[in-house]
This record gives structure tokens, C-alpha cells and sequence, in this order.
């Protein structure tokens, strides 16, 4: 699968269909939670139901200790520095899954879970260089989900690698607004990976400098040159 297919399948989820997953209570993730060396506890499976409890205050700090993962496809290994209290997710259709351990309440009573996610893939034949995806990243995102507004868009370098940065809003089918970071990372000639962090837009002050800082420490593990 070419990342730009499973962009699609991905960034589709992240903004969208989040909302459903990690809101409504539909759905089941198994999730491991991370202390703040890293270290990881065992698996417990949730169902996202509301609680009419608050989630706690963000820390806006990073663990100490990075978290390994390696993309579905086998193209190399990974690490990023998650939130202090956030734990990890599985989904089939994407790579890595983290959310916040402590939801937000949305208007309408249910809660909603700050998340980070990351898929990897190959370049398509359309899009090889870094040039290429600074051009066409946004116009190619807006154009596939209308109801997207960009805040603000840059370059920058993480971890070596050419990063393109995009700060979008979306709202959701129930009114909430829902703000998320896009880091899209050209890790070499082979290989791509776009690590999205996404919050409601009402607590993204309180979200933005750990979700950006998180994102910043992602880096790969495994020379994936030759794939």
C-alpha cells in the first residue's frame, strides 16, 4: 500500500472518525498504559463509554524513555516520546496509536481522548521528493476533506529529516471542533510517515506544547534507504 493510500485511510480516521472512536463508546482499543520512565503496563481492553467524571489537568511533560514500534508494512522501526499518563492503542489501519489516559467532556456529555498517530509507508510515483509533498500536501488534503481550514503550515527539520508541518481544524458531525497538528516526516528516499496529534480546538492551548513536543521526538531506528 502507497502512503498516500493509507494517508487517506489514516488522516481520515484521525479527524474524523476519532471523534466516533475514542467518543461514542462504539468501540473497544486495546490500551497499555506508559509511566513516566517508558515502561509499559499490561494490556487492558477499554470501551470508550462517557463518564460523568473530569479528566484530570494535563502534564505538559514528556516521558523519559522513548516507545519502540515498528510499521505494519515492515519497512523499519520507530520511536517517539509519548505524554506523561498517555497510553497505547492498536488499530488495524494504523501504525501507532497513543491517547491521553484522561478524557475531555464534549457538550453533548460523552468524552473525547487526545491521541497521537503515526503511519508509515513508501513514496507513490507522484510524489518522491520533498519538494513535492510541500507543494501538494495541503491543496491534495483540503481538496480530499472539504471541511477542513488550515491554521498554519511550515518546514521544518526533526531528527535530521525534512518535516512538513500543517495545523488544521475539522468540525465534527456533532458540532465539536476538533484542532489537530499534522507532522509529515521524509524520512529518506523510500519512506515517508505522517504523525498526527489531535485534540478539541477548546483545549488545544493546554495540548499544543506536548503534542508538538512529542511529535518533535519521533525519529527511525532501522536504516530503511535500501526497502
Amino acid at each position: 500500500m502507497t502512503l498516500k493510500t493509507k494517508v487517506w485511510i489514516g488522516v481520515g480516521i484521525v479527524v474524523l472518525a476519532i471523534v466516533i472512536l475514542f467518543a461514542t463508546g462504539i468501540f473497544q482499543v486495546t490500551l497499555t498504559r506508559v509511566d513516566e520512565s517508558g515502561s509499559a503496563s499490561a494490556p487492558t481492553t477499554s470501551a470508550t463509554k462517557s463518564s460523568s467524571k473530569q479528566g484530570s489537568s494535563q502534564q505538559a511533560k514528556l516521558n523519559t524513555k522513548a516507545i519502540s514500534f515498528a510499521d505494519k508494512e515492515g519497512l523499519g522501526t520507530f520511536e517517539i516520546k509519548l505524554p506523561v499518563g498517555w497510553s497505547l492503542g492498536d488499530d488495524a489501519q494504523i501504525d501507532f496509536l497513543a491517547r491521553s489516559m484522561a478524557p475531555l467532556k464534549l457538550s453533548t456529555g460523552a468524552d473525547f481522548y487526545p491521541n497521537l498517530n503515526i503511519v508509515v509507508g513508501k513514496h507513490d510515483s507522484a510524489t518522491q521528493t520533498f519538494a513535492d509533498y510541500e507543494t501538494t500536501w495541503k491543496s491534495q488534503l483540503m481538496a480530499q476533506f472539504p471541511g477542513m481550514e488550515a491554521v498554519k503550515d511550515g518546514s521544518i527539520k526533526v531528527n535530521g529529516m525534512d518535516t512538513y508541518v500543517l495545523e488544521i481544524t475539522q468540525a465534527a458531525p456533532d458540532g465539536t471542533v476538533v484542532h489537530q497538528i499534522q507532522y509529515l516526516y521524509y524520512v529518506d528516499q523510500q519512506v515517508v510517515a505522517v504523525a498526527t496529534g489531535t485534540v478539541t480546538d477548546a483545549a488545544w492551548d493546554d495540548f499544543e506544547k506536548v503534542i508538538n513536543d512529542s511529535l518533535k521526538s519521533f525519529q527511525k531506528t532501522t536504516d530503511t534507504s535500501s526497502i
